[in-house]
């Protein structure tokens, strides 16, 4: 089945449209573009709208995206990555385009005993390169309001020598209504420290520094919630096993106001949030290196 999936994915057709309904008082038309399965299904977006229309086996899926919170509310070119996103020898990219979207959804089983509708907060993303990163973590979460949200990514790249890798490279983003916090491993003065795996326990935890806040971030979720593997394209030609997912995290958030890189003495406490229903992904890598130090 995996087989026929990706052959499915593989000859799916993919184009390019302008709307100009979409641009307003703008003077350049944007960009959106169709992704298209036959047997599967679309994935139609437009600059404000995203529409999902999946048929698995007989489950279908539907989706309408509105509303986007930008990871730059300034400026919608603007991602995770910072000026990163212009270094063209990193194989694998990464952009944000809603920290919290709203959502209108129905979902059915193949025999119409389960039919569910409603409205939800959907984060949406992209990834592109060459090679997806090894090593990985990434979380996502918001408010139950949609006033504070949350996203997380760390990883390392391989590289073409053998046995050299990247150091690791961690990002995290915070909104709220009261801040506004990027912190990069490719920004000066930012540091990452108690940085803590833990797979196999599905706990994840790091504190972020920059020049004038603190975040610590704890994000876990029981085992049994993630999912099985998920199949995901690791080069631009091969797919594999690459990660799981759970859907019922808790990240946990502490952010410090401070003078100059944590002076001993001069923190704040000027925020706290226990968010739930978070997203935790672990790559699979990850999975199995813990399992084999544990002996499994």
């Amino acid at each position: 089945k995996l087989t026929s999936l990706v052959t499915i994915i593989q000859h799916a057709r993919f184009t390019r449209n302008r709307n100009a309904q979409e641009c307003g008082e703008r003077n350049v038309e944007p960009e959106g573009f169709r992704w298209e399965a036959n047997g599967i299904g679309s994935i139609v977006v437009t600059p404000h709208v995203t529409e999902f229309d999946f048929t698995v086996e007989g489950y279908h899926f539907r989706a309408h995206l509105t509303k986007e919170v930008l990871w730059d509310s300034h400026n919608s070119e603007n991602g995770p990555e910072g000026w990163a996103r212009y270094v063209s020898i990193i194989p694998c990219h990464w952009y944000v385009y809603s920290l919290g979207s709203t959502v209108d959804y129905s979902f059915s089983n193949p025999e119409k005993t389960i039919f569910s509708e409603g409205s939800a907060i959907g984060h949406v993303e992209k990834n592109w390169g060459l090679s997806f990163p090894a090593g990985h973590v990434w979380l996502q979460a918001f408010s139950s309001d949609n006033t504070s949200q949350v996203c997380c990514a760390g990883a390392y790249f391989n590289t073409s020598i053998e046995k050299l890798s990247s150091p690791y490279i961690f990002v995290l983003g915070y909104r709220s209504p009261k801040l506004q916090l990027d912190f990069r491993t490719n920004d000066l003065g930012i540091v990452f420290k108690d940085i803590n795996f833990s797979p196999l326990a599905s706990c994840f935890s790091i504190t972020a520094v920059g020049p004038s806040h603190t975040v610590e971030l704890k994000a876990y979720a029981p085992y049994d919630t993630f999912s099985d593997p998920v199949l995901a394209p690791v080069t631009k030609r091969e797919w594999k096993p690459a990660f799981r997912e759970s859907y019922l995290a808790t990240v946990e958030m502490k952010v410090y106001e401070h003078l100059a890189w944590g002076i001993p003495g001069t923190e704040n406490l000027v925020d706290t949030q226990v968010l739930k229903s978070a997203a935790l992904e672990f790559g699979e890598d990850l999975l199995t290196e813990a399992s084999q130090r544990a002996g499994h």
